[in-house]
């Protein structure tokens, strides 16, 4: 139904009878489920073709519908990352599938076409690396490879950390300067206007430019930054941070002895 809800509700539907679900995920209008045997159910908006599901309509599905389209034939999904409009799978092989919109570029495929249906970002986008990690937000992605680099892409204005920027990135690109010259990441998380990266010593990285977010930037600043920034170790008690979870406008960061900072 499109009653909403004020308190945890089980979803119990029959789509999902028999069904374990290990990992989820949430965009502005739409969510993700990701099960114990490699299938993918999505439900809410559809607009744009936002769920992948191969057409515009109908505009909503109000139960977890599970994806089959031929393109996912044979793969068996390890990995979900949703936020946003836009949707990206990794299978257990590494290859690399996305969906919905694209206005910005932010499904990675150097074009700003909408996919309604889940289409291969091939590996050669990054370099031929392989993926890591996913964190992507309204129009902007940002990913952990396995080689610890970065790298961002999408809406020029969302904080992508590749300096000062007059379009959107429609290809992946690596982060690179010389504040994170020979560090190797370990996490990374991406709102619609910030951008963080954690090294593997636990130092904080970060990066902003709408003026609404630099206070979640953590660093004290009503300037732009354009750049992976490292935050001073001071500002956590020299603690070493093993997580970050970034929104639009505040961060949480979580330190290896269960402390807890924000901005």
């Amino acid at each position: 139904d499109q009653v909403e809800r004020f308190e945890p509700t089980p979803i119990t539907h029959d789509s999902l009878t028999g069904v374990k679900i290990i990992d989820i995920q949430a965009g502005n209008r739409h969510s993700v489920l990701l099960s114990d045997s490699g299938d993918v159910y999505v439900m809410g908006s559809n607009s744009n073709g936002y769920l992948g599901i191969g057409a515009t309509t109908p505009g909503t599905l109000l139960v977890p519908t599970k994806l089959t389209h031929s393109n996912l034939n044979g793969y068996a999904i390890s990995k979900i990352a949703a936020g946003g409009t836009h949707t990206f799978l990794q299978a257990s092989n590494d290859t690399l599938f996305a969906f919905g919109g694209n206005s910005n570029g932010q499904l990675g495929d150097g074009t700003t076409v909408t996919k309604t249906i889940p289409t291969i970002i091939n590996s050669s986008q990054f370099d031929g690396k392989t993926v890591s990690k996913m964190s992507i937000d309204q129009g902007t992605s940002l990913f952990l490879m396995a080689d610890s680099t970065v790298y961002s892409w999408g809406n020029f204005r969302a904080g992508l950390g590749q300096g000062i920027l007059s379009a959107d990135i429609l290809n992946p690109t690596q982060i690179t300067h010389s504040n994170i010259n020979g560090r190797a990441f370990v996490d990374v998380s991406k709102s619609s206007e910030t951008g963080f990266l954690i090294d593997k010593n636990g130092a904080v990285f970060t990066f902003g430019e709408s003026e609404s977010a630099l206070p979640a930037l953590g660093l004290n600043t009503n300037e732009a930054v354009n750049f992976p920034t490292e935050i001073p170790a001071t500002s956590f008690e020299n603690k070493k941070i093993s997580k970050i979870f970034g929104s639009r406008y505040h961060t949480l960061f979580l330190a290896e002895d269960g402390s807890v900072f924000s901005a």
